[in-house]
């Protein structure tokens, strides 16, 4: 469903594009672009509501089998569910407008909902993954991007990484 979200993403951002015909654009602030926000708010709204219904499945199915929840096993309670998305709208509210990662916030609220904290470690990097690409994609449409620091960087990590990993 990120997936889908981000996919969702790309395609308003194209269709709104930076105003300089590269892409199809929308003049700013006119009722096509505040529909193409409406659009993206609604998809997001959408999937939201369809992430419920499969954790709601998946956590009605363990019950029915008698899965054994061990200590930091997320229980898919309609209050838990409620509680992470407002946490998580609250998170990427803060993300958005202050720069900051939303695991920093994320990350210590599910663990004081009861998962296990490698586990809500690994879900705050998987946000961040999300998170990064979508602002990346944000700033390359709106043409902000020096291109040839950029490439030097991505080289430089790439070698770095490798440098890391095999030392």
């Amino acid at each position: 469903m990120n997936f889908v979200m981000l996919i969702l993403l790309i395609v308003v951002s194209l269709l709104r594009g930076k105003g300089n015909g590269k892409f199809a654009t929308v003049s700013k602030c006119s009722v096509t672009d505040w529909s193409l926000l409406a659009i993206f708010i609604i998809g997001g709204i959408v999937l939201i509501f369809a992430a419920v219904v499969v954790l709601s499945r998946e956590y009605k199915l363990k019950l029915k089998v008698k899965y054994e929840f061990i200590e930091g096993d997320m229980m898919c309670k309609p209050i838990i569910i409620t509680k992470l998305i407002i946490i998580g709208l609250f998170a990427g509210f803060l993300a958005g407008f202050l720069g900051i990662g939303s695991a920093l916030i994320l990350n210590p609220i599910m663990i004081l909902l009861g998962m296990n904290p490698v586990v809500a470690t690994e879900t705050g990097m998987y946000i961040g993954i999300y998170s990064a690409f979508s602002a990346a994609i944000q700033v390359i449409i709106l043409g902000k991007v020096n291109l040839d620091y950029a490439i030097n960087i991505v080289v430089m990590t790439f070698f770095g990484t490798v440098l890391g990993i095999h030392l």
